[in-house]
């Protein structure tokens, strides 16, 4: 229509300024749990603090350390892609496997929810309400158990079932083994440390000590 005014088009900002920005926005985030964290430590006594370190670090390495495995597992996924190697084939993946960004979108969220879970106990618990600490560990670990178990189709729900069934096989080596079981119970056998503060962490936490 003539003289109708035509509403501008407002441009999207650039993949860089929403990275950069994501960026800023991560290292904020964690500043703000180092602080946090830092100054709940310190409101406790010498004594206190080793014992609950060691807790600490007994109910949450395990979750960094498995972050930083799928961190570094989207980092050969990115290597083999830009030396185009046929890694699904190799491995004998689904062809519904993830990519490495969205393994890296998974590692992120990870990355994200364990620290704020640690500085949430870090803090209740260093200022008297021990009820409250003690269930934000149980509250991450049931979580991530629910998503990686849920039958909704959400986060990656055909990845997830691949990498249950090939966990079962292993668990129960009742047929021919394939690559992708010899590959991931290689990759368990060096989690050893990792399975072992779990055990431990489970049973703290079963027993509320």
């Amino acid at each position: 229509m003539k003289g109708a005014s035509v509403p501008a088009v407002v441009g999207m900002p650039s993949p860089l300024f929403l990275w950069r920005f994501k960026a800023i926005l991560f290292l904020l985030w964690g500043l703000c749990c180092c602080k946090i964290g830092w100054d709940s430590v310190m409101r406790m006594s010498a004594d206190l603090r080793d014992l609950f370190l060691y807790e600490v670090f007994l109910y949450y390495n395990p979750l960094f350390l498995v972050a930083l495995m799928i961190w570094l597992w989207g980092v050969n996924l990115w290597v083999f892609a830009q030396s185009s190697v046929n890694y699904v084939k190799v491995f004998d993946l689904a062809q519904t496997h993830l990519s490495h960004r969205e393994i890296w979108r998974c590692a992120t969220w990870l990355t994200l929810i364990v620290p704020t879970s640690m500085t949430a106990y870090l803090y209740l618990y260093s200022h008297g309400e021990v009820s409250l600490a003690a269930s934000q560990p149980v509250l991450l670990y049931a979580i991530l158990l629910i998503v990686l178990l849920s039958p909704f189709d959400m986060f990656y729900l055909s990845s997830r079932f691949y990498f249950l069934r090939t966990m079962l096989r292993i668990v129960l080596p009742l047929q021919a083994i394939t690559f992708p079981d010899f590959f991931l119970a290689d990759i368990f056998t060096s989690m050893s440390k990792v399975f072992s503060d779990l055990e431990r962490s489970v049973c703290r936490m079963v027993n509320r000590q």
